[in-house]
């Protein structure tokens, strides 16, 4: 089972080709899109939690091994991915988990809460992404020495504990420069899917920075 955590505020191309070309790779039956509360290391407030879970829903119909995965929203306590993963692995304890993350949050990936119990959990599948050098990133290092496989057949060798670098169409797309030009009045359309920039319109979503 892959695992894909994010504010999705608003989710857009850049989420979803990663999330296809992964689940069209790597030996998994689902793919679950997880939308935080609220992002620990980021400053910005989401846009309400319904409206995201509305958009998501828009954005992943007519894929039918994407599904959404709503316990970061109503956990009480903070989105702690550590919390999240052992969620899953008790739901679902036939599954492996494949936690999927791109080249930027893998930079700071050993800031996160109880980061190396994650490995006990699951998979680590780290996405290139545009402008960022994974080779540079100084706690990956060590644990590609030990952790590293090449070949995504080979996590299923295993239940957690592996690291794969996967690379993937990269498309420089965030979600904050979306919600700055629907901000200035400029059109985001190619961006996302024009399901979700109608909901947006629809809604009145993201008019001010």
């Amino acid at each position: 089972m892959g695992v894909l955590g994010g504010s999705f505020d608003p989710i857009h191309y850049g989420h979803l080709r990663v999330a296809l070309e992964v689940l069209q790779t790597l030996p998994l039956s689902t793919l679950k899109f997880i939308p935080c509360k609220q992002q620990i290391f980021k400053n910005h407030a989401p846009c309400a939690a319904a409206h995201r879970v509305a958009m998501l829903k828009l954005a992943i119909a007519g894929v039918p091994a994407f599904e959404i995965e709503t316990c970061e929203i109503q956990r009480e306590t903070p989105s702690y991915m550590v919390d999240t993963l052992a969620t899953l692995q008790q739901a679902y304890p036939q599954q492996t988990l494949c936690l999927i993350i791109g080249a930027d949050a893998a930079q700071g990936f050993d800031t996160w809460h109880q980061w190396e119990s994650i490995f006990s959990l699951a998979h680590l599948v780290v996405v290139a992404r545009p402008d960022y050098d994974i080779k540079t990133i100084p706690w990956l290092q060590p644990q590609l020495l030990q952790r590293q496989v090449f070949f995504p057949d080979a996590l299923c060798q295993e239940k957690a504990g592996k690291i794969l670098i996967f690379p993937t169409s990269l498309l420089a797309i965030s979600a904050q420069a979306i919600r700055r030009q629907l901000a200035n009045h400029h059109s985001p359309r190619f961006l996302l899917p024009d399901a979700v920039l109608n909901y947006i319109h629809q809604h009145h979503l993201y008019e001010r920075v």
